[in-house]
């Protein structure tokens, strides 16, 4: 020490390395721990004073495990060398972060490792900056599926808005189409333009079911099953669709967990997808569908963040065709969007299977690039019932008639006119009202018994539950059936009861007769 008490310069100098030592051994603890990735650079420049790379001057652990590359070949190394065409043209940013001073956010994609990253980039002592990557991929696919599912959903009420308003009139169309054929003789040559109207009638109402089931607004039977069954139970048929050029492998659990499904709807989902998948590979290839259970933790990621946790029945169908591009991916449960060339498919199959796997409660996910296939997984949620004794289509009801008072609640004229020709023609008294309050009043009006109400939910003014209630306070006993484009589960306007008789638009007079003689007899 000196004799004015002032340290050394040694100890000064010591003091100075220890206190360089320290600082350094915090800044290696705070960026070991860290799980984004630190990187320290210098800027390249050229002899114009350009910037023209940049080397590595330090990384740590997370840079090294979020960008796949080992310090030992990151340090030192040029960028140019390093990442090459994979990495995003950042130099600029970099070079105007060294130049100002101001710290820089950037987002960018890393095609070499499919990643996405948000880069923060600062520099306090040029030409040196650094870089802090924090990986944005799931966070991306998150919101990327959330904004899917907005769409989609959007895109949903719009299609089931627009099944319902062409159920009523295909409604009209088919049963005017009836009443016109009953009246034609046998030999009468209109009655094949008659069968032709009702041809396209019922070929439209195909559609809106298509329609409906991408809403979520089908009616469904669900019964308790097994796909593994259900798959088994199709592979003749399966081969036959696919074709001899396309080799098709089946791999069933047998002990996979039953899941609750509408069976037509279950054989559907696998028919469009193998239907699907055979366009796919016009030149032939291999198509495998394999059922088992999968199980989702609490704790455990799920596919892209988007399933809850528990057991599912997955159905999984992958194949080696033409394969997809993301944006084709982005779009591909659309209704109407199809890669098909002209006339050669309406593009309704995947957005029908994406409504039935929605209503069913499942999830469905496309895993696709081009050239290298398509595998499609569905998870439906498993179930702990027993399965369901499987059996035949029920016999449609009988379209018989009777002498029972009928209260019709109908907005548009031309179903009111055909539903009232129909049943009057059987034998029933047809009382006629427009709408809720027109009904009360109709209602007021008859002073015999009224047995049955018929009532579309959808209908202006108060909504059914409301109408039925007031109807039945002064008419215990009455009978009510509901008529709709939608099933009762979705309409907006609340039913009394969900499981209550339904009647779906469009319907024929055997079907409108048969539905009316089973909910009077209950």
């Amino acid at each position: 020490m000196a004799l004015d008490g002032r340290p050394t310069s040694s100890m000064q100098t010591d003091r100075v390395s220890e206190a360089l030592k320290e600082s350094e051994d915090k800044y290696r603890f705070l960026t070991g721990t860290m799980r984004e990735g630190v990187a320290v650079h210098e800027l390249l420049y050229d002899q114009s004073g350009r910037a023209i790379d940049y080397r590595v001057l330090d990384v740590n652990p997370a840079y090294e495990r979020l960008l796949n590359i080992p310090a030992s070949r990151a340090i030192g190394a040029k960028a140019s060398e390093l990442y090459g065409t994979g990495e995003p043209p950042l130099l600029d940013t970099y070079a105007r972060v060294v130049s100002t001073g101001a710290p820089a956010v950037v987002e960018t994609h890393f095609d070499r490792l499919r990643k996405r990253f948000r880069i923060s980039a600062f520099s306090s002592r040029p030409p040196r900056f650094t870089t802090v990557f924090e990986d944005t991929t799931r966070q991306r696919e998150r919101e990327a599926h959330f904004w899917q599912r907005q769409r989609m959903e959007a895109i949903g009420r719009l299609a089931g808005g627009v099944a319902h308003d062409l159920n009523n009139l295909l409604t009209a169309i088919l049963g005017y189409g009836e009443l016109l054929l009953d009246q034609l003789d046998e030999g009468d040559p209109r009655r094949e333009d008659v069968d032709q109207i009702r041809s396209a009638g019922e070929n439209a109402a195909a559609l809106t079911r298509q329609l409906l089931a991408f809403g979520r607004r089908q009616v469904l039977n669900p019964v308790v099953l097994r796909l593994d069954e259900t798959v088994s139970g199709m592979e003749k048929m399966l081969r036959r669709v696919v074709g001899e050029a396309v080799r098709l492998r089946i791999v069933a659990d047998p002990h996979q967990e039953a899941v609750k499904v509408d069976p037509g709807q279950a054989e559907q989902i696998i028919m469009n997808l193998a239907v699907n998948a055979r366009d796919a590979m016009p030149r032939g290839g291999e198509l495998v569908i394999e059922t088992r259970n999968v199980t989702i933790g609490p704790d455990e990621p799920a596919v892209a963040g988007q399933m809850d946790p528990g057991t599912y029945g997955l159905l999984r169908i992958a194949d080696s065709g033409t394969g997809m591009s993301p944006e084709t991916k982005a779009h591909i449960f659309e209704p109407f969007f199809t890669t098909k060339e002209q006339g050669k498919g309406t593009g309704l199959g995947l957005s029908t299977v994406y409504g039935i796997v929605k209503q069913s409660g499942g999830y469905i996910w496309v895993e696709s690039e081009p050239d290298q296939g398509a595998v499609f997984s569905v998870y439906l949620p498993a179930t702990a019932e027993r399965p369901s004794l499987r059996t035949g289509p029920s016999a449609p009801p009988r379209a018989v008639g009777g002498d029972e008072t009928i209260l019709l609640i109908e907005e548009q004229p031309a179903i009111m006119s055909i539903a009232t020709e129909t049943l009057q023609r059987r034998g029933y008294r047809v009382l006629r009202s427009t709408g809720g309050e027109d009904a009360l009043s109709v209602a007021n009006c008859c002073k015999g018994p009224i047995h049955l109400a018929i009532i579309d939910p959808m209908m202006h003014g108060p909504d059914a539950a409301e109408v039925i209630a007031r109807l039945q306070r002064e008419r215990p006993q009455l009978r009510v059936l509901y008529a709709s484009g939608y099933t009762v589960q979705f309409n907006p306007q609340g039913v009394p009861d969900p499981s209550a008789p339904f009647l779906q638009k469009p319907f024929t007079a055997a079907e409108l007769l048969g539905k009316v003689r089973e909910t009077l007899n209950a």
